[in-house]
């Protein structure tokens, strides 16, 4: 059974946050990271999202 679509509404701040299953580990090495952040920083250039 899918999700129910999540509504985005404006005004209100959201706590992302980063996990796998079981809690394996995302990154393997710290370049992996900080090229998740990279495009972390892109993405927000391009949508004016305050982080």
């Amino acid at each position: 059974m899918p999700r129910t679509e999540r509504v985005a509404v404006g005004g209100y701040i959201y706590h992302i946050i980063n996990r796998a299953n079981a809690r394996v580990q995302i990154f393997d090495t710290e370049d992996d990271y900080r090229l998740f952040e990279s495009i972390l920083e892109e993405g927000k250039e391009r949508t004016a999202m305050r982080m």
